[in-house]
């Protein structure tokens, strides 16, 4: 409690503009501002972790729903964001998160594949692994020419470089907005570190 009540008296006299968390720190962070504590706030950026409705609602009530909440989305292999998605109060259809959006920048290239086979693109809407290309994709991993070789492939869609298969399951609907629903293996989240079960299993 201590840490928060220092981080919102900080940001309030630096007369913060613009603040970043993970999804998870940004609900802890928010059941500690009260309405009027950060009036300079103007952008939260959420990234690490799914952003759920809940988030917005709870960002909304603590410091004003006038606050714009950008959801980003980016594994550290593809150096870090690659899609963004403004997280509106407003969220018609929309029943539990929201969606990781759009890709910004052209270089940056995004496919839904068959998880058997990334050769293979999803059709529009349907669910698959999300893979992304383009100038920004690692080389690999250091030391560890196994795992190398199974998450970075040559790319198969006609671009030239690696392609990096996150092991995150998505779709893309037909404007580009691309959507998370989990992961395809063990992997998960704590506190936006990535974590995996069967490497801590006794």
């Amino acid at each position: 409690q201590l840490d928060f009540d220092k981080l919102v008296a900080t940001m309030r006299r630096g007369k913060v503009t613009f603040a970043h968390f993970v999804p998870s720190v940004l609900a802890l962070f928010c059941d500690f501002v009260r309405p009027g504590d950060l009036p300079d706030l103007r952008q939260v950026v959420a990234i690490g972790e799914a952003l759920l409705l809940s988030h917005r609602a709870k960002l909304s009530k603590s410091v004003g729903p006038g606050v714009q909440l950008i959801n980003m989305y980016g594994p550290t292999e593809a150096s870090v964001v690659v899609t963004w998605y403004d997280a509106l109060d407003d969220a018609p259809g929309l029943t539990h998160g929201f969606p990781i959006g759009y890709v910004p920048c052209a270089d940056v290239l995004m496919y839904v594949t068959d998880p058997t086979d990334p050769s293979k693109r999803m059709p529009t809407g349907e669910k698959g692994e999300v893979c992304i290309g383009g100038v920004q994709v690692a080389y690999g991993y250091l030391a560890r020419p196994d795992l190398t070789a199974d998450k970075f492939v040559p790319n198969p869609h006609g671009a030239p470089g690696l392609m990096y298969r996150t092991g995150d399951l998505g779709s893309v609907d037909a404007d580009g907005c691309f959507q998370y629903y989990g992961r395809a293996d063990r992997q998960v989240k704590i506190g936006g570190v990535r974590m995996e079960l069967g490497e801590i299993e006794a």
